[in-house]
């Protein structure tokens, strides 16, 4: 994996930063980068984003994992939900990593493929290593 560091005090939100200085440390509170819905297919992406040189916190992992577990078990059947974490940096011209976390496939990414896929043209299997 290209993650290695964690930034110590980072928080997505000033509500983030809140609820870990003031609230319970019993709970986790996330953001979620991108909620990527593309209507014509009936796909839901849930992205989690984090630089080359980042890591996702455990927390954060079994969070994405509970809601992935809870929207796979819903009965849905019109929508295709998937959850990934893409390790890079912008403008993403070099290698993309993109960890898929229903599949625990993992697909290194060009510029243009991650295009590709973000816009729904190509299936991150079309990429997995």
């Amino acid at each position: 994996m290209l993650h290695k560091i964690k930034s110590e005090h980072y928080y997505g939100s000033d509500l983030n930063r809140f609820i870990d200085e003031k609230c319970s440390h019993e709970q986790t509170c996330i953001n979620i980068d991108c909620y990527l819905i593309k209507i014509s297919k009936n796909r839901i992406r849930f992205i989690e984003s984090k630089h080359s040189a980042e890591f996702a916190p455990k927390s954060q992992l079994t969070a994405l994992r509970i809601l992935q577990h809870i929207i796979r078990s819903s009965g849905n059947k019109q929508w295709k939900v998937e959850f990934y974490i893409i390790y890079g940096d912008y403008p993403y011209e070099s290698r993309t990593q993109i960890e898929d976390l229903f599949e625990n496939t993992i697909a290194i990414l060009t510029q243009d493929q991650l295009i590709q896929w973000l816009n729904f043209e190509k299936e991150l299997e079309d990429f997995t290593i």
